[in-house]
C-alpha cells in the first residue's frame, strides 16, 4: 500500500512537471510569435486586412508554428487533466492509509513503528500521513 501511494506521489510530481514545462512552453512560443507577426507581418500590410491574411496563411513557417502552439496547448490540457486523476487517486490512497491506520498498527506497542514509518514517509516522499486532509 505504501509502495502505491509512494508510485502515485511520484506520478503525481512527474506530471505537474510536464504540465509545468508544457504550459510556459506554449506560452513563449506564443508571445514570441506574436511579436514576429507584429513586426514583420503587420507593421509592413498595416492598411491591407487582405494582405496580412494572406501573408500568414499563406507562409509555411506561420502554419507550422500555429500548429506547434496548438500541440502545445493540447499537450497541456493533457496534462493537467492527468494530474488532476492523479490527485484525486492519490489522495484517496493517502486517506484510506491514515484510515486504516489502526488496522495495520493495533497495539500501543506499535506506536513507535507506526511513527517511525510516517516520518520517513514525510520525510523522504513528502507524504503527510498523519492527519487526513
Amino acid at each position: 500500500m505504501l509502495s502505491l501511494l509512494i508510485e502515485r506521489k511520484t506520478d503525481l510530481n512527474n506530471y505537474t512537471k510536464y504540465e509545468a514545462a508544457f504550459k510556459v512552453g506554449t506560452f513563449v512560443i506564443l508571445v514570441l510569435f506574436l511579436i514576429y507577426l507584429t513586426i514583420f507581418v503587420v507593421q509592413p500590410n498595416l492598411y491591407s486586412t487582405h494582405s496580412i491574411i494572406q501573408e500568414i496563411l499563406t507562409n509555411p513557417f506561420h502554419s507550422i508554428t500555429i500548429l506547434l502552439i496548438l500541440t502545445g496547448y493540447g499537450a497541456s490540457v493533457f496534462f493537467e487533466k492527468k494530474t488532476k486523476s492523479i490527485i484525486i487517486e492519490y489522495e484517496n490512497i493517502r486517506s484510506e492509509i491514515v484510515r486504516k491506520s489502526l488496522e495495520y498498527w493495533p497495539q500501543s506497542t506499535h506506536f513507535e513503528e507506526k511513527r517511525s514509518v510516517f516520518e520517513w514517509m514525510k520525510r523522504e516522499y513528502d507524504i503527510n500521513l498523519y492527519h487526513d486532509k
